[in-house]
């Protein structure tokens, strides 16, 4: 026992120190960007007193289009080890992979979903409520972050104009900035944010794939991953795992089953024995979050369906008055005033 929580506290310290190198990276590509392009409001861009998203938000106020140039201007290093990871994997499919699992290390104000449509693969990211306010920068270094990975690890010769990129706001008055720094078919005032790539790039192999360091690699990632989600029990362990299952379907039993390396039957008998069910605990999850985004006022209906994965909203409004006792507007109506 005594071993486990040195080995615990070691894992913490070296998460927070790669933490705080992805953010000094981040802040630093930032205070270069203000001094290029925006240098009246260095000053602020230095600030240490602002999270990343609320300093971008802030930022992007006072000189718009900062958090697209922002985007832009980080490199998959400045990711550290994950960007070590990334870069050490075999092909995209498995680089995108790693970014999916492991994003909990860079972030905590969304997850990101990783879809397969109908020989499209699509990236969203979910934004908590609690930075639901940061939701356009958020947006906009989702997919800047991603196009500069896509373009670092794609061949130079690939059609990046494939790509397609949407965004659940009205288009800024910066929008022409968005398609002169990224040709591809960009759409605004979209249900979700989004970018969608040919899944036929998932297999190309990177030049810079190295097996025995994305190994190597993986295994640190998987160890700090842990120190942020510990594991508090079953039932905690399944709502962790429905949490990362792509938006667009609802998990299965097997599949959480496999990730806790039980079986089906197995995990079901663990679950009765702690008083719930697996589908009681997936709809506790998604009513939990959807209760949490309608009180926020500023998200409609047809966003939060969208956002949880309903292929309509009207399955959705029915999920949510079955559960919560009433309909979403009723729901918002007894909430207190933000």
């Amino acid at each position: 026992m005594r071993r486990h929580n040195v080995a615990s506290l070691c894992s913490m310290r070296q998460l927070a120190e790669i933490e705080q190198q992805i953010d000094t990276n981040f802040r630093r590509r930032l205070a270069d960007v203000v001094a290029s392009h925006y240098p009246e409001h260095g000053p602020l861009s230095r600030s240490e007193s602002l999270d990343l998203f609320s300093l971008l938000s802030s930022l992007n106020d006072l000189a718009p289009g900062v958090a697209i140039r922002f985007g832009l201007a980080r490199t998959i290093l400045d990711l550290g080890l994950l960007g070590y990871t990334v870069l050490s994997c075999r092909n995209v499919a498995q680089a995108l992979d790693v970014i999916y699992r492991y994003h909990a290390l860079t972030s905590a104000e969304y997850q990101v979903r990783l879809i397969e449509e109908r020989g499209t693969t699509v990236l969203r990211p979910l934004v908590r409520p609690a930075a639901w306010e940061h939701r356009v920068v958020i947006a906009e270094e989702f997919v800047t972050g991603f196009w500069v990975v896509l373009t670092e690890l794609l061949p130079a010769n690939t059609e990046r104009h494939r790509i397609e990129m949407g965004f659940d706001f009205p288009e800024p008055v910066y929008g022409p900035l968005y398609r002169e720094a990224m040709p591809a078919k960009i759409e605004f005032d979209r249900d979700m944010t989004s970018l969608r790539f040919p899944s036929e790039w998932r297999p190309l192999p990177l030049q810079t794939a190295d097996a025995t360091v994305e190994a190597v690699c993986r295994a640190q990632c998987d160890e700090l991953l842990e120190s942020v989600s510990p594991s508090t029990g079953i039932v905690d362990d399944v709502r962790r795992l429905i949490l990362a299952v792509p938006a667009n379907r609802r998990p299965k039993l097997h599949e959480v089953a496999d990730q806790l390396m039980v079986s089906p039957r197995t995990l079901e008998r663990r679950l009765q024995s702690a008083g719930q069910t697996f589908r009681s605990i997936d709809s506790e999850v998604r009513m939990g979050l959807a209760a949490q985004y309608v009180a926020l006022r500023t998200v409609s209906g047809k966003q939060i369906a969208a956002i949880l994965g309903y292929s309509e909203p009207a399955a959705f409004y029915r999920a949510f008055k079955l559960w919560h006792g009433q309909t979403p507007s009723q729901y918002r109506a007894a909430q207190p005033s933000r």
